[in-house]
C-alpha cells in the first residue's frame, strides 16, 4: 500500500467568528515497502517514548484538530517496554489503585460491569484491545503484556500489548 502524508494547516471556512485552526496529519505506513522519513519516525518515537527500528515497524497516525488516533506496531526490547510503559498501569494496577469514580470510567472504555472477578475483566480487555487493534497489530492474549494510561476513559486512552520483543500500541484521544 501506497505510503500517504498530508500535513494542512488553514482557517475553518465554516466559522470565521472562532478562526480555529485546522491541523490535519494522515501518517499510514502498512508494509515493508513504505518510506519512513524522519518526521515520521520522530512523531512515531513521541508517542512511543523510544526511537523504534525502522525493521518491521507499522503506523497509522491521524490528528484533526484535538482529535488524535494512533496504532503502532514495531520490534521490541526489554528497554523499549520500560521506556513506554514506565508511566502507565497494569489492569491489576488500575484495579487496586484507582479511585472508584476513575475505575467506573475504565469499566465504561472496556465496556464492563462492576465485576471485580479479574479473569472477566481480562477478558474485557483483551476484547477491547482486539476489536480497536489494526491488521498489521499482534492479536492481544491473556499472554500479552498489557498496559493503560493512567485514568483511561472513552474519551482519551493509551493502550500498549505485546510480548518481549514486540510492541503494539493504541492512543485515543478525542477533544
Amino acid at each position: 500500500m501506497k505510503r500517504i502524508i498530508e500535513y494542512i494547516r488553514g482557517k475553518l471556512l465554516n466559522n470565521p467568528e472562532k478562526r480555529e485552526t485546522i491541523d490535519i496529519y494522515n501518517l499510514s505506513i502498512t508494509s515493508a515497502n513504505d518510506n519512513i522519513t524522519k518526521k515520521d519516525l520522530n512523531l512515531i518515537s513521541f508517542f512511543l517514548k523510544f526511537t523504534p527500528s525502522e525493521n518491521k515497524l507499522f503506523s497509522v497516525i491521524k490528528k484533526w484538530n484535538d482529535d488524535t488516533f494512533v496504532n503502532i506496531s514495531c520490534e521490541s526490547n526489554n528497554q523499549n517496554w520500560i521506556s513506554c510503559t514506565q508511566k502507565m498501569l497494569t489492569v491489576d494496577e488500575i484495579l487496586k489503585g484507582t479511585p472508584e469514580d476513575y475505575l467506573e470510567d475504565f469499566f465504561w472504555l472496556i465496556e464492563v460491569e462492576k465485576i471485580y472477578d479479574i479473569d472477566n475483566i481480562m477478558n474485557h480487555v483483551i476484547d477491547f484491545i482486539n476489536s480497536n487493534k489494526k491488521e498489521y497489530q499482534s492479536i492481544c492474549s491473556k499472554k500479552s503484556r498489557i498496559y493503560f494510561s493512567r485514568y483511561s476513559d472513552v474519551n482519551s486512552y493509551t493502550v500498549v500489548w505485546g510480548q518481549e520483543n514486540y510492541l503494539n500500541c493504541i492512543v485515543s484521544d478525542v477533544g
